[in-house]
């Protein structure tokens, strides 16, 4: 049987509507997540995330961390002489919204309280580490990967 040129075109435009119904529905299904919910409210404020970022690079050591099988610690350099640090901890997955964890850490002689890596969940994160200390703001990023056994 051989086909004519116009049924060839026709055949040729329902193969094209066809991909591009598929291509509508599977952009429709696909999950899109914002950095964040508030981005424009955070944008507003971004210069004080960097002179606070700028402030703890200046520090002569920096933000440190250590895990073992079940908990995290993180430790602040020694150039902050305040003895009782409050900070907020913010475990961003970049790759899924879901695992974001935003938690209050308390530091005593610049050692944290130990985290549960079972609070955060399995993962790469970056943890985004804002506080206050001998009276001005301070803000560092750090990558870090859990694994729990």
């Amino acid at each position: 049987m051989k086909l004519h040129w116009g049924n060839i075109l026709v055949i040729a435009f329902i193969a094209f509507g066809g991909m591009i119904i598929y291509l509508v529905y599977k952009s429709m299904n696909s999950n899109y997540d914002m950095v964040s919910k508030e981005y424009y409210k955070e944008e507003l404020v971004y210069q004080q995330i960097i002179d606070a970022a700028n402030r703890t690079v200046a520090l002569k050591d920096s933000i440190s961390y250590h895990t073992d099988q079940r908990q995290l610690v993180i430790s602040l350099p020694a150039d902050i002489h305040q003895n009782e640090v409050e900070a907020d901890a913010h475990f961003y997955c970049a790759y899924d919204a879901k695992k974001d964890q935003k938690m209050k850490v308390n530091f005593k002689n610049g050692i944290s309280s130990p985290i549960l890596l079972s609070e955060i969940g399995e993962g790469s994160y970056t943890l985004k580490l804002k506080f206050n200390a001998d009276g001005q703001q301070y803000y560092q990023e750090k990558p870090i990967s859990i694994v729990i056994n």
